[in-house]
C-alpha cells in the first residue's frame, strides 16, 4: 500500500494489545498458517495462507488466502478467519473486493482491519469479525498523521512494512527500509530494520543493530518484542524474541515470518 509512504495513520492502534499467561504466537511458515506457544513449541498448523494475526483472546487467527486471480493480472487474496477449537476456516464473503490483505484485530476482538483494493486504489477497510457491517475508514477518522521524511532518519518505509502499538499505547514499533548502503551476500534490496516511535515526542529511535537484518516486529511484553531475523549467510529469515534495546535474540521458531501473539 503505496500511501505509507507519505504517513503513519494512528489507525495501526487496531493491532493486538499483549499481556497475560497461557499465550499463543501465530506466524506463517512457506505458504502456511501455523500457531505456538510463546517458546515456539507445540506447533500446529491452521491452514494454507500469509501475513496472519491471532485474535487478542488466542482462539481466532485472522488471515489472508493468497491465490492466483484467474480474472485478471495479480493475486486474487481474501480476508479469513480460522477457529482454533475447531479446526474451521470461514472466509468473509462479504467484503466488496478479491483483493484485500493484512487483517489486524480490534483490542476487543470484535473487528478486523485491513488493506482493500477498490476502485484501482488501495484504502483501509473495517468489518466485523462474523463477516457484517463492512465499511471504508475515512480519513477524517483518523486521530492523527505524521509525514514520515519528518520523523525516520536516513530511512524509509513501503507498503509491505508493518506497525505495531505497545501494550500501554504510548509508542509503536515500525520496520523500515535503511538508507544507507549495507551490502550482503544473498540480499537484495536495503537493509531492514526496526524503530521505535514515541507518541507523545513524537520521535522515531533505531532499536536494532548496524549489522543486523531485522523486521516485522510485534509486541510481546512493554520490554520484549517479537520479529523476524535473517543472518549473514542465510537464505530465510526465522522468528526470534529480542528486548527492546535490539540485544537478547532468542531463536523460536526457524525458517518462519510474520509473527503475532494473544494478549490471553
Amino acid at each position: 500500500m503505496k500511501r505509507i509512504a507519505l504517513f503513519l495513520l494512528v489507525c495501526v492502534a487496531f493491532s493486538a494489545l499483549t499481556s497475560a499467561a497461557q499465550r499463543k504466537i501465530a506466524y506463517e511458515h512457506r505458504d502456511n498458517i501455523f500457531v505456538a506457544d510463546t517458546d515456539g513449541t507445540h506447533q500446529k498448523k491452521v491452514a494454507a495462507g500469509a501475513l496472519p494475526e491471532i485474535s487478542p483472546d488466542g482462539t481466532r487467527v485472522a488471515f489472508n488466502t493468497d491465490e492466483d486471480s484467474k480474472t485478471r493480472p495479480g493475486p486474487e487474496r481474501h480476508i479469513a478467519i480460522a477457529d482454533l477449537g475447531t479446526g474451521k476456516v470461514r472466509i468473509l464473503k462479504e467484503i466488496p473486493s478479491d483483493n484485500c490483505f493484512g487483517p489486524v484485530w480490534s483490542p476487543d476482538g470484535s473487528k478486523l482491519a485491513f488493506s482493500i483494493m477498490a476502485e484501482k486504489e488501495w484504502h483501509l477497510g473495517l468489518v466485523n469479525a462474523d463477516g457484517s457491517g463492512f465499511r471504508f475508514v475515512k480519513n477524517a477518522e483518523l486521530l492523527k498523521k505524521w509525514e514520515l521524511s519528518k520523523i525516520l532518519t536516513d530511512a524509509s518505509m513501503n507498503g509491505g512494512d508493518r506497525l505495531t502499538v505497545s501494550p500501554d499505547g504510548k509508542a509503536l514499533l515500525m520496520d523500515v527500509d535503511c538508507g544507507a548502503e549495507h551490502e550482503r551476500k544473498n540480499w537484495d534490496g536495503p537493509q531492514p530494520a526496526i524503530e521505535k516511535f514515541d507518541l507523545a515526542s513524537e520521535k522515531a529511535v533505531r532499536i536494532t543493530g548496524k549489522n543486523d537484518f531485522v523486521w516485522d516486529p510485534f509486541w510481546l511484553t512493554g520490554d520484549e518484542f517479537l520479529c523476524i531475523l535473517q543472518k549473514e549467510n542465510e537464505n530465510d529469515p526465522s522468528i526470534y524474541r529480542m528486548s527492546l534495546d535490539g540485544k537478547n535474540a532468542k531463536l523460536l521458531v526457524k525458517h518462519a515470518r510474520t509473527p503475532s501473539v494473544s494478549a490471553l
